[in-house]
């Protein structure tokens, strides 16, 4: 592996990812503004996606064997060094009395200890700022202010997301990695499941949530078998190869069933012989019909 140079001039890839991350940081600078508008705020949050995953994408160019950029001890050095950084910022956030819930990758989680917004905004900005004077090329921001978090694995979480809107505060859902953010989950299991995060993230006694959850999944389990929910809501929308193979998943495997009668323009429903819910195969050339 590589040693980090210390006195050396930029290369050609760290000033094109320079440039990408500045170009971002611009972008995001209007996202502040009070003024803009919904389809302004719209369209700079796309761009600095885009900016973001292209400057991300560097590190895969590195790494791959075909690319023109490759090279695999710098791919190696990459990775090496996020994880020291990560180690070394929790190691900061517990050194200041602060309790680090979550790290992956280029973020970390912190409890504040906080009950109120300002409060935790003030901690939050102080260890920002803190990580920062430790890095000349690195410089981390904070992105969420989550009142509640429900962590279910390495990239799989739920939380009430403290959101700025005409400067108010207000509580949205945010989820990451969760099944239900996936397409190949229909419209009603993914409104039983941000109905049941709400429930649970809700703040309220456990009992009280509990018996909400129970009550909900009752009146859900009654509206389904005397057949109150729209078929729609059941449609499973996944795109299937030329050979009909689709996933491991057992509602993925029904879309194999008689794929060769299917006709490679229009989708055809079909429906599972166990649980009688419907379905939909979308040939490989249909590519346009498998948003949901």
């Amino acid at each position: 592996m590589p040693d980090v140079p210390v006195d050396q001039n930029q290369g050609i890839l760290p000033k094109l990812i320079a440039t990408l991350v500045s170009r971002r940081r611009q972008v995001k600078s209007l996202m502040k503004d009070k003024k803009a508008t919904a389809d302004q705020l719209a369209t700079w949050d796309i761009k600095q996606l885009a900016l973001k995953l292209t400057a991300n994408s560097m590190y895969g160019c590195l790494g791959y064997t075909q690319s023109r950029f490759y090279a695999r001890p710098l791919a190696m050095l990459t990775t090496f060094k996020g994880r020291e950084i990560l180690r070394s910022t929790k190691d900061l956030a517990e050194s200041t009395q602060l309790r680090v819930i979550y790290g992956d990758t280029d973020s970390v989680m912190i409890n504040t200890n906080a009950d109120n917004i300002e409060e935790a905004l003030k901690v939050g900005v102080d260890f920002k700022r803190s990580v920062n004077e430790k890095y000349k090329l690195l410089e981390i921001d904070v992105d969420n202010i989550f009142r509640r978090l429900l962590l279910h694995a390495k990239k799989k979480y739920a939380a009430i997301n403290m959101v700025e809107v005409d400067g108010k505060y207000v509580d949205k859902l945010e989820v990451k990695g969760l099944d239900m953010k996936r397409r190949e989950y229909c419209a009603l299991s993914k409104e039983a499941s941000s109905r049941l995060l709400n429930l649970i993230l809700s703040g309220e006694e456990p009992e009280v949530v509990v018996g909400k959850v129970h009550e909900y999944l009752r009146e859900l389990s009654e509206r389904m078998r005397e057949e109150k929910i729209p078929a729609q809501k059941y449609i499973i929308f996944t795109v299937s190869s030329t050979s009909g193979i689709v996933s491991a998943s057992p509602h993925s495997n029904i879309l194999c069933r008689n794929s060769a009668k299917i006709p490679k323009t229009t989708p055809t429903p079909t429906v599972c012989p166990k649980c009688k819910w419907p379905s939909v195969h979308l040939p490989k050339e249909n590519l346009s019909a498998s948003t949901t």
